[in-house]
């Protein structure tokens, strides 16, 4: 794959905006993706497919009914993630925080791309609520060969994208191990090796294979 030009016209060096942008673009254009709550009993997840629309502010939207689960689930935990994916396996997952808009003018332009809902919800407009997407983190991931990915995080709304799942540290004594082991190829080598978070597939086959415990695991988020 050309590092120069890898997806979606993102780069090596593309920026954090330049990622959020194209990943909330993907959303937009797959729109119908799987959607996840808390459940209201706060123990078990609750999952769903949700149309996300782009709209021109940039924010990502969804809405529903407040007689549906969904939105209890919302109005007692605001965090929500969503996960989609292309015929050609370029993935995209989003996870944050979520907050209603009162926005009369938002409200127009999502019925404007949305006809269907506002007839659905003509004798009861007040039934339905407009939610967006207003902090988190997410990735784009591609798998382009069986044993190759490529990675880009990104955080939006003041929230920092998260950290690789695994690091090498200080205490590496260059002995190859973890280079061996890795499925993707994402470990070179050095005084001390290091891992490619961006073509890291975070299996965890280096961090159970390195023989001096060198490798830090970031235990902050999950797959």
């Amino acid at each position: 794959m050309d590092k120069k030009k890898i997806i979606l016209g993102l780069t090596e060096n593309s920026g954090n905006q330049a990622i959020k942008q194209k990943a909330f673009q993907l959303i937009g254009n797959i729109r119908w993706v799987g959607f996840s709550t808390i459940g209201i009993n706060e123990t078990t997840p609750s999952n769903r497919i949700f149309d996300l629309n782009l709209l021109d502010d940039g924010h990502l939207y969804f809405g529903t009914a407040v007689g549906k689960p969904v939105y209890d689930e919302l109005m007692k935990n605001p965090n929500a993630a969503v996960t989609g994916t292309t015929e050609d396996w370029l993935m995209v997952k989003l996870s944050g925080e979520v907050s209603r808009t009162h926005s009369i003018e938002i409200m127009n332009k999502f019925y404007a791309v949305n006809p269907g809902t506002k007839a659905l919800y003509a004798k009861a407009p007040d039934a339905f609520k407009l939610f967006y997407f207003a902090k988190g983190h997410g990735e784009l991931l591609h798998l382009y060969k069986p044993n190759k990915i490529i990675r880009f995080r990104f955080g939006f709304g003041g929230i920092a994208p998260p950290p690789n799942r695994y690091a090498i540290n200080s205490d590496c004594n260059s002995c190859g191990a973890c280079a061996e082991r890795c499925t993707t190829e994402a470990i070179t080598p050095g005084d001390r090796y290091a891992i490619d978070p961006k073509h890291c597939l975070e299996c965890g086959a280096c961090y159970d294979t390195c023989p001096v415990n060198a490798i830090t695991k970031y235990d902050g988020r999950g797959a």
